[in-house]
Protein backbone atom coordinates (compact mmCIF):
# COMPACT_ATOMS: atom_id res chain seq x y z
CA UNK A 1 0.00 0.00 0.00
CA UNK A 2 1.29 3.43 -0.95
CA UNK A 3 1.60 6.02 1.74
CA UNK A 4 0.17 9.48 1.04
CA UNK A 5 2.82 12.09 1.59
CA UNK A 6 0.86 15.11 0.38
CA UNK A 7 -0.71 16.79 3.37
CA UNK A 8 -2.75 19.16 1.20
CA UNK A 9 -6.07 17.30 1.22
CA UNK A 10 -8.06 20.34 0.17
CA UNK A 11 -7.18 20.06 -3.52
CA UNK A 12 -9.86 18.35 -5.58
CA UNK A 13 -9.16 14.93 -7.05
CA UNK A 14 -10.68 15.67 -10.48
CA UNK A 15 -9.39 19.17 -11.08
CA UNK A 16 -11.15 22.41 -10.37
CA UNK A 17 -14.28 22.61 -8.30
CA UNK A 18 -17.30 24.01 -10.13
CA UNK A 19 -19.52 26.11 -7.94
CA UNK A 20 -23.18 26.14 -8.85
CA UNK A 21 -24.80 29.53 -8.99
CA UNK A 22 -28.47 30.04 -8.38
CA UNK A 23 -30.44 30.19 -11.63
CA UNK A 24 -30.90 33.64 -13.07
CA UNK A 25 -34.19 35.42 -12.45
CA UNK A 26 -33.86 37.29 -15.76
CA UNK A 27 -36.30 34.98 -17.66
CA UNK A 28 -38.90 35.39 -14.93
CA UNK A 29 -38.56 39.18 -14.97
CA UNK A 30 -38.71 39.19 -18.78
CA UNK A 31 -41.96 37.20 -18.80
CA UNK A 32 -43.46 39.48 -16.14
CA UNK A 33 -42.43 42.59 -18.09
CA UNK A 34 -43.81 41.24 -21.38
CA UNK A 35 -47.05 40.25 -19.68
CA UNK A 36 -47.49 43.72 -18.21
CA UNK A 37 -46.51 45.50 -21.43
CA UNK A 38 -48.88 43.38 -23.51
CA UNK A 39 -51.71 44.00 -21.06
CA UNK A 40 -51.22 47.76 -21.19
CA UNK A 41 -50.61 48.05 -24.92
CA UNK A 42 -52.98 45.52 -26.43
CA UNK A 43 -54.98 43.38 -24.06
CA UNK A 44 -56.93 46.03 -22.14
CA UNK A 45 -58.16 47.88 -25.25
CA UNK A 46 -58.92 44.57 -26.95
CA UNK A 47 -60.88 43.34 -23.92
CA UNK A 48 -62.82 46.60 -23.85
CA UNK A 49 -63.71 46.44 -27.53
CA UNK A 50 -64.60 42.77 -27.40
CA UNK A 51 -66.70 43.13 -24.26
CA UNK A 52 -68.43 46.20 -25.68
CA UNK A 53 -69.37 44.27 -28.81
CA UNK A 54 -70.62 41.21 -26.90
CA UNK A 55 -72.48 43.25 -24.28
CA UNK A 56 -74.11 45.51 -26.87
CA UNK A 57 -75.30 42.43 -28.77
CA UNK A 58 -76.69 41.13 -25.45
CA UNK A 59 -78.74 44.28 -24.93
CA UNK A 60 -76.66 46.13 -22.32
CA UNK A 61 -76.66 49.91 -22.35
CA UNK A 62 -73.47 51.92 -22.79
CA UNK A 63 -73.08 53.08 -19.17
CA UNK A 64 -73.62 49.53 -17.88
CA UNK A 65 -71.04 48.23 -20.34
CA UNK A 66 -68.42 50.70 -19.11
CA UNK A 67 -69.09 49.95 -15.47
CA UNK A 68 -69.07 46.18 -16.02
CA UNK A 69 -65.78 46.18 -17.94
CA UNK A 70 -64.25 48.26 -15.14
CA UNK A 71 -65.41 45.75 -12.53
CA UNK A 72 -64.14 42.81 -14.60
CA UNK A 73 -60.70 44.36 -15.09
CA UNK A 74 -60.48 45.25 -11.38
CA UNK A 75 -61.50 41.74 -10.33
CA UNK A 76 -58.95 40.20 -12.69
CA UNK A 77 -56.21 42.35 -11.18
CA UNK A 78 -57.27 41.43 -7.63
CA UNK A 79 -57.28 37.72 -8.49
CA UNK A 80 -53.80 38.02 -9.99
CA UNK A 81 -52.62 39.90 -6.89
CA UNK A 82 -53.98 37.19 -4.60
CA UNK A 83 -52.73 34.26 -6.69
CA UNK A 84 -49.20 35.51 -7.39
CA UNK A 85 -47.75 34.44 -4.00
CA UNK A 86 -49.41 31.04 -4.35
CA UNK A 87 -48.01 30.64 -7.85
CA UNK A 88 -44.56 31.67 -6.63
CA UNK A 89 -44.65 29.10 -3.82
CA UNK A 90 -45.78 26.42 -6.28
CA UNK A 91 -43.04 27.48 -8.70
CA UNK A 92 -40.43 26.98 -5.98
CA UNK A 93 -41.74 23.48 -5.39
CA UNK A 94 -42.04 22.22 -8.99
CA UNK A 95 -39.47 24.39 -10.77
CA UNK A 96 -39.51 27.51 -12.90
CA UNK A 97 -39.54 25.77 -16.25
CA UNK A 98 -42.71 23.82 -15.49
CA UNK A 99 -44.50 26.75 -13.89
CA UNK A 100 -43.66 29.18 -16.71
CA UNK A 101 -44.68 26.58 -19.28
CA UNK A 102 -47.99 26.00 -17.53
CA UNK A 103 -48.61 29.76 -17.24
CA UNK A 104 -47.94 30.22 -20.96
CA UNK A 105 -50.30 27.33 -21.71
CA UNK A 106 -52.96 28.92 -19.48
CA UNK A 107 -52.63 32.25 -21.32
CA UNK A 108 -52.97 30.49 -24.69
CA UNK A 109 -56.08 28.71 -23.41
CA UNK A 110 -57.48 32.00 -22.10
CA UNK A 111 -56.96 33.77 -25.42
CA UNK A 112 -58.44 30.83 -27.31
CA UNK A 113 -61.55 30.90 -25.14
CA UNK A 114 -61.85 34.67 -25.47
CA UNK A 115 -61.72 34.37 -29.25
CA UNK A 116 -64.75 32.06 -29.38
CA UNK A 117 -66.99 33.43 -26.62
CA UNK A 118 -70.38 34.83 -27.47
CA UNK A 119 -71.81 36.03 -24.13
CA UNK A 120 -70.94 38.39 -21.30
CA UNK A 121 -71.20 35.49 -18.85
CA UNK A 122 -68.52 33.61 -20.77
CA UNK A 123 -66.37 36.73 -20.83
CA UNK A 124 -66.59 37.14 -17.07
CA UNK A 125 -65.66 33.48 -16.47
CA UNK A 126 -62.50 33.64 -18.56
Amino acid sequence: MKKVTNSNLTTPLLGTVIEHKDPSLAPLFLVAFLNTASRIAAQTPAYSLLFHEVAHAGGMQRHHISMTIGWLMAMRSLVELACTPLLARWSDRVGRRRSLGLCCLAYCLEYGLLSILQSTLGFSRV
